[in-house]
């Protein structure tokens, strides 16, 4: 619906093209009258009437002039109706004064109704009309009377000029009816353009998945906040193409092969592993959507797909090895109560002993991976939790040497599951004490939080004193069954890792500045998952 305001404006408007359109005709009188053009018209002129006239007409024409310069107090239609009403009555004295009718001043008064019927109400616009005819018939009956004449000859002429008056006014009416309603309905349309434009940079803006538009020449149209955190880019500033060395490449290798379809990468040591793809936007400019995603979510899937499988597999181990297993196991240890047993054998039957309750460890880990629920998320303080973590590690482990180190001014909040954090933790905090231990001869661990400078989200490091992993081994510590000691299973890394996928978080070894071995927890934005 049109607002009240947008009429006041189109009113306006209206008004100040013909205050424009009446200054100017009253100046053209005043020259016309001023060189002599008017006594060709008749020699009925009356000079100082016609002045007379035409100073009223261009008095008003002045008035309404300046009020177009006063913004703040538009004219109302009180004050549009007087202006009208006085141009009939100085044009009326203009056409006595040049002879009546028959000077040819009549059609300015249609003008006077035409404007009335864009600018004023229906009843107001036939008011401007009824007025305007009434000027004529006074004219055709009073001056007549005036000059000493009794001749009626024009009218017939008044009439039908009054009639054209009244159509005038209906139809001018009606036009800016019409006019009115299309630009109701163009204002509308425009209004939910806009609504829909402003939905549109929301929904672009705050979408977790990164979004480029690039014309045909590589030339960054539109680019969100997400792209620029998943590429690496600065946040604030304009971005070119040739910023981000992995957009371009593959920029370039769909431009050779529209059906490429780029593989998961990591666009800068440290972040997370990213997957591009491309799209043509059916619009003239041929311009191209290129989508980029956080490939933790599509691995949060995979490992859940994987965690079915494995819980299918640890189902049938369980079933054909366990039984038989605790059958081995219970009988070598009957064998090594045996006192006719020997030294030598007695060591073989604790070798068994030893290896099946080993094969029995890494069946349960399995059966702990199958059984695990979702996670259930929820948003909290990380430097709370961790404080939390100490108390309850240092019980466990008092000889331990805890160093923690985070801002406590700053919040580092997060969205995952409390319970498998903890485990991931504490799978992490045990391995590092034990590798410094054999460093150093203490239990010593220190944990950092920070912030990304990439993501801008959470980061945990935990730290220790240990040799550290080679570096042609760091491809497969995450591997399920991978271990480098003789007594451990190789899943304890791997089920640390899959936790972290599970809750969107990237589980990495990464050695610090000084060369200390360094697993480092990346969690994902804590409004994941939300509207």
């Amino acid at each position: 619906m049109i607002t009240h305001r947008s009429v006041l404006t189109e009113k306006t408007r209206s008004f100040a093209v013909y205050c424009v359109y009446r200054f100017v005709l009253a100046v053209l009188l005043v020259i016309l009258h001023t060189s002599g053009v008017t006594s060709m018209w008749t020699s009925d002129l009356q000079s100082g009437l016609f002045w007379i006239g035409t100073g009223l007409f261009l008095i008003i024409a002045v008035v309404g002039l300046s009020q177009q310069f006063d913004r703040l107090h538009p004219p109302s239609v009180s004050q549009i109706t007087t202006h009208l009403v006085l141009d009939i009555v100085s044009l009326s004295l203009i056409m006595h004064a040049a002879g009546g009718l028959s000077s040819g001043i009549a059609p300015l008064l249609g003008m006077v109704v035409a404007a009335a019927g864009i600018m004023l109400a229906g009843q107001l616009a036939l008011l401007i009309a009824s007025l305007a005819t009434f000027g004529l018939f006074i004219e055709v009956y009073l001056g007549p009377y005036l000059a000493g004449e009794s001749s009626t000859r024009e009218v017939f002429n008044a009439g039908l000029l009054g009639l054209l008056f009244f159509f005038v006014a209906v139809t001018f009416r009606y036009l800016s009816q019409r006019i009115s309603r299309s630009q109701q309905e163009v204002e509308r349309f425009a209004s939910k353009v806009q609504s829909i434009n402003q939905l549109n940079e929301l929904i672009v803006r705050r979408l977790r998945t990164g979004l480029i538009v690039l014309s045909k020449t590589g030339e960054i149209k539109l680019i969100n906040r997400s792209a620029k955190k998943l590429l690496g880019l600065p946040i604030n500033g304009d971005i070119a193409i040739d910023d981000s060395p992995e957009l371009y490449r593959h920029h370039q290798s769909y431009q050779q092969a529209p059906v490429h379809h780029s593989k998961v990468f990591i666009p800068k040591a440290g972040m997370p592993p990213i997957k591009m793809s491309f799209s043509i936007i059916n619009n003239s400019d041929g311009d191209l959507l290129v989508f980029i995603e956080d490939v933790r979510q599509l691995n949060q899937e995979a490992q859940s797909l994987k965690q079915r499988s494995l819980g299918s597999l640890a189902a049938n181990i369980a079933h054909e090895i366990r039984n038989p297993l605790s059958a081995i196991q219970h009988s070598a240890q009957l064998l090594s109560e045996s006192k006719d047993l020997g030294n030598d054998d007695r060591q073989l039957t604790e070798i068994m002993v030893r290896h099946t309750d080993r094969v029995n460890r890494i069946i349960e880990n399995v059966q702990r991976i199958s059984r695990r629920e979702p996670p259930q998320s929820e948003r909290f303080d990380l430097n709370d939790w961790l404080n939390q973590w100490v108390k309850q590690f240092q019980e466990l482990h008092g000889q331990a040497e805890l160093e923690v180190t985070f801002d406590p001014s700053s919040a580092n909040i997060v969205n995952v599951d409390r319970g498998q954090l903890n485990q991931v933790v504490n799978n992490l905090a045990e391995n590092a004490i034990r590798h410094s231990e054999k460093v150093t001869g203490h239990f010593s661990l220190r944990l950092e939080v920070d912030t990304d400078e990439n993501m801008d989200t959470p980061v945990l490091r935990i730290v220790d004193q240990g040799l550290g992993i080679p570096e042609e081994m760091r491809l497969i510590i995450f591997e399920p069954f991978h271990t480098s000691e003789s007594t451990g299973t190789g899943l304890g890394l791997y089920i640390a890792k899959d936790l972290c996928e599970l809750n969107q978080a990237q589980l990495s070894y990464r050695p610090t500045v000084a060369g200390e071995s360094c697993f480092e927890i990346l969690f994902a934005h804590p409004n994941r998952g939300q509207s």
